[in-house]
């Protein structure tokens, strides 16, 4: 057999992924220190990975040791393997994935969208281990995330077991974004949130921290209260109420002063109302005031307070 033909003979026995829907995904994975030391931190510091490149038809072993704060994506990573992969010719639900500089090559079977199984020992768990997709982006504004912010992450056992528990997040071509709430692989709950008028209409800021409100975790929302107003923030935006009625909705940033002390400034998405509050313990004291609607009511005064409310 001469060399063309062995290069022909290989080229039949493999396809490359280029022809099916294309994305990176990311399927996360965590040793018993790895969970203990995130607990510890009471945030999502590191875990081992797993990541394919449709676009290069590449992959990547290895640790993620820092993500991005609100989206997860990973940000620092420490590479064991990397290198190409194909999609085997006679059945696409398996990979092999080749690292050449390392002389090594690995295969994982596909079981679903969502679940690899790993046919050997890849470093990071051992052959038959099932790994769960965590983060997927098709970089045309199609994103999935088997989380609502990173810090879910923590004491959840998806990466385990494949239970979908929780918020799970998915968005679609930058115009739609779907929450889901699952409760044991059941779909409870979910809400669409439109993003063509996601910066002009305090809605879906609305509807979205309602909703993580009723089903997130400890992290992903606080809540203070002064008689009937509350004030609902999540990781950028906030809500202010009075009884059922939306005061207020937009975004806010925290700050320290040189002393140290918490503010927070915030900014009505329809500009009717800018204010600052600063934190003190588990109280939220008003630091000032300003309304550009002359017909606004005055709902917040300075020194005012809220407390924290469970």
């Amino acid at each position: 057999m001469n060399k063309n033909r062995i290069i022909i003979l290989f080229s039949v026995m493999f396809i490359f992924n280029n022809a099916f829907s294309q994305s990176e995904k990311y399927y996360y994975f965590y040793t018993q220190e790895q969970i203990e030391e995130n607990i510890k931190r009471n945030s999502l510091e590191v875990c081992d990975f797993v990541y394919f490149n449709e676009f290069e038809n590449t992959f990547q072993i290895g640790e993620i040791t820092a993500f991005e704060t609100f989206s997860g994506d990973p940000l620092v990573l420490q590479l064991m393997y990397s290198g190409g992969f194909m999609y085997m010719f006679y059945d696409h639900n398996f990979i092999t994935c080749y690292d050449i500089e390392q002389c090594i090559t690995f295969k994982f079977k596909k079981i679903d969208n969502y679940t690899l199984e790993t046919m050997d020992d890849i470093g990071i768990c051992n052959k038959g281990t099932k790994l769960y997709l965590h983060y997927q982006d098709d970089g045309e504004g199609r994103e999935y995330r088997a989380f609502y912010e990173p810090n879910d992450l923590i004491t959840s056992e998806y990466w385990k077991t494949g239970v979908k528990n929780g918020i799970h997040d998915r968005s679609d071509n930058d115009t739609i974004r779907i929450l889901y709430y699952y409760q044991n692989n059941i779909l409870i709950d979910s809400i669409a949130l439109y993003y063509s008028q996601y910066h002009s209409n305090p809605e879906n800021i609305v509807k979205e921290l309602l909703f993580i409100e009723k089903y997130g975790n400890a992290h992903n929302i606080s809540k203070y209260s002064n008689n009937d107003l509350k004030l609902i923030s999540g990781a950028y935006y906030y809500v202010l109420m009075k009884g059922e009625n939306v005061i207020s909705a937009g975004e806010f940033d925290e700050y320290k002063d040189s002393a140290g002390r918490v503010f927070a400034d915030y900014r009505d998405i329809n500009g009717t109302y800018e204010f600052t509050l600063s934190k003190e313990d588990d109280v939220l004291v008003v630091r000032s005031f300003e309304s550009t609607d002359p017909d606004a009511k005055i709902i917040l005064n300075v020194e005012d307070t809220l407390r924290i409310s469970p």
